[in-house]
């Protein structure tokens, strides 16, 4: 019972809001951000966000993804 009443659509209305206080999306993910969580599960399925060599290539990369 204590949990519906925290889950009311005023709460949420006011969590959502303080996430984008925060700078966090709330809305809907964009094609380009599901390509961009793609990318990141096969970076880590490859370990390749392990190598030292490649993290800074890929923030960059993921830095210019964003800014598109």
């Amino acid at each position: 019972m204590a949990f519906r009443q925290m889950c009311s659509a005023k709460s949420l209305e006011r969590a959502l809001d303080y996430m984008e206080s925060l700078g966090l999306k709330t809305g809907a993910a964009t094609p380009q951000d599901a390509e961009l969580l793609y990318l990141h599960k096969q970076a880590y399925l490859t370990k390749v966000d392990r190598d030292p060599g490649t993290s800074t290539v890929s923030t960059s990369r993921t830095r210019a993804w964003k800014d598109r």
